[in-house]
């Protein structure tokens, strides 16, 4: 048989991957082979071998292929690569040559009589989507299949988390019952203890309470203060309320004593207090029997005297110890 020439292949590597689950690595491949003379290969079966190398000529086989039989119709050849040697292990992200091997004496075998085409057909990175080689196995990733063995070390650490995530959660000026000793305060928060701070060393925080509870007092360095909780019940601040829940002496509220706020606002105190109440003393009535009139005395009447008292130095109901802290 008349050993045919081929004088030039002419390919297209269409689109990308095809990604599906059932084949999730394919690379469509569409060609027209013609002979020497430049007409187009007759109609019929062909058996074909493709392979891939790093280089143009010699290099290294990346790729050890597959075999073809295809129909040319035309002289035109479509082939789906990597349906029956796989090709999730080759480097798409580099380039790479595409190695078309002819049964050119129709034996129906490829073997070192068959025409290898020449030249090798280049694929070159820009042409594919490249898929990295754990991304579709990251989107049946379940709860805790990442565990910190699969995390560089230092990589996500508290510190690089807190400030951003505490931000938007947590905003600075907000007080929180704290259930630790004062030793153990958590990064980030400081004790409601009514120290004096500077403004340029904690903006937000300043920006967030101002001087409401203090002006720096008793620091000539400082501009505001902390608040002084320790010891003291929340209320929530009146504002405009004036139902029978309203705090009727909102404005009788005095200042911490640092240039703090006094009256129906934010940082003001107000002292302990009974309200105002009143006690009914209970008697009897008497009749005078006897014969004579009755004279009623009137007069002063001085008596001395102590009423005794229980109870403790304060009016409180049940509590417990906690430590207020603040987020700066």
């Amino acid at each position: 048989m008349k050993q045919l020439l081929f004088g030039c292949i002419w390919a297209i590597v269409c689109g990308s991957w095809a990604a599906d689950l059932a084949n999730p690595s394919l690379l469509p491949f569409q060609g027209r082979l013609v002979d020497a003379s430049g007409r187009a290969l007759p109609d019929g079966p062909r058996v074909i071998r493709f392979q891939l190398f790093d280089a143009a000529t010699g290099g290294a086989l990346v790729w050890n292929g597959e075999v073809h039989r295809s129909t040319v119709n035309g002289g035109l050849l479509n082939v789906q690569l990597g349906t029956k040697a796989p090709l999730s292990s080759v480097d798409f992200s580099r380039t790479l040559y595409l190695e078309i091997t002819v049964d050119s004496n129709g034996d129906q075998v490829i073997d070192s009589s068959d025409t290898v085409l020449s030249p090798r057909q280049l694929i070159a990175p820009a042409v594919f989507a490249v898929e990295s080689s754990r991304a579709r196995e990251s989107l049946a990733v379940v709860p805790g299949a990442v565990g910190t063995q699969s995390l560089a070390n230092q990589g996500i650490t508290l510190e690089k988390l807190a400030d951003a995530v505490a931000s938007r959660l947590v905003p600075a000026g907000s007080i929180m019952a704290f259930g630790g000793d004062t030793n153990h305060v958590p990064s980030g928060w400081l004790l409601c203890d009514g120290r004096a701070l500077s403004s340029s060393s904690h903006r937000p925080l300043y920006e967030a309470i101002s001087t409401y509870w203090g002006t720096g007092v008793p620091s000539t360095t400082n501009d505001f203060n902390l608040p002084d909780l320790r010891g003291l019940f929340l209320r929530g601040a009146n504002g405009t309320r004036s139902d029978d829940f309203s705090d009727t002496e909102a404005g009788a509220r005095i200042s911490p004593g640092n240039g703090g706020a006094a009256g129906n606002v934010v940082g003001s105190l107000q002292p302990d207090a009974f309200k105002r109440h009143r006690h009914g003393i209970g008697g009897s009535k008497g009749q005078f029997i006897g014969g004579g009139p009755l004279i009623y005395l009137l007069g002063n009447l001085n008596n001395e005297g102590d009423i005794s008292f229980e109870g403790a130095a304060e009016t409180r109901p049940k509590n417990a110890y906690v430590n207020y802290i603040i987020k700066y």
